[in-house]
């Protein structure tokens, strides 16, 4: 099994530089060329505010990031469709927030204790907050995330109500379990988790022992290899 914690790095979608997700962090902060997008849009003096959130999933291979800017008016049902459209989504599975112990859902049940993803991110969430993402609840996926900052929203961005991506970790470089010459294009969802040659170019694919059936494509989501997930 391939080591976890690989550093994956990727761009500011402000000013175009790699970093590495931790740094990453610290840059969206100090972002020369983001601060000279924000003088240029000084903030409102509506109650309208805009969350810097962090999200991150570990797959026991590698971590991989986003880091979003969001709304506050934005709900967790927005934020939820957003999330499967871009890591989660393969087969209809039910999904959930945890924040502060408290489950929100989209199908939610008062006898259950939990509340509507309809909630809006401003009335939620603080700054600082550290909260979770669960995605099907048999072979789950979880996300962590934080509200790394929160601020007044500029006045060109009042009302939009968007989640806009601001940076995002390019795709892990993986290569071939059993030639280790070619990348990897397919990884097999059984050999994943106990066998010694999971992640396999094109041509030692059509070779594999576990059949075409067990392949799916190498995609950049933690959630690769898992269920039915193929991007």
């Amino acid at each position: 099994m391939r080591a976890a914690r690989v550093q994956l790095k990727g761009k500011c979608n402000f000013c175009g530089e790699s970093f590495s997700g931790s740094a990453m962090s610290r840059h969206l902060g100090v972002c020369k060329s983001r601060k000279r997008v924000e003088l240029e849009t000084p903030p409102s003096v509506s109650n309208e505010e805009l969350l810097d959130i962090e999200v991150k999933g570990n797959n026991g291979f590698f971590t991989y990031w986003l880091y979003l800017e969001v709304n506050s008016n934005i709900t967790l049902n927005d934020l939820d469709i957003l999330l499967k459209k871009i890591w989660v989504e393969c087969c209809g599975h039910l999904s959930q927030f945890v924040i502060n112990g408290v489950n929100y859902a989209a199908y939610h049940g008062p006898s259950m204790g939990d509340k509507s993803m309809k909630a809006k991110l401003g009335d939620v969430l603080n700054e600082r907050e550290v909260f979770t993402y669960e995605y099907d609840f048999g072979t789950t996926t979880t996300l962590n995330l934080k509200v790394i900052s929160i601020r007044a929203a500029p006045s060109a961005q009042q009302g939009k109500n968007q989640i806009t991506i601001r940076a995002r970790n390019d795709p892990p470089e993986i290569s071939c379990d059993r030639c280790n010459s070619r990348k990897a294009a397919q990884v097999c969802a059984q050999c994943i988790c106990d066998g010694e040659e999971a992640w396999l170019c094109d041509r030692c694919a059509s070779k594999h022992v576990c059949g075409e059936d067990m392949l799916l494509p190498v995609v950049n989501s933690p959630r690769v290899g898992v269920c039915g997930y193929t991007g």
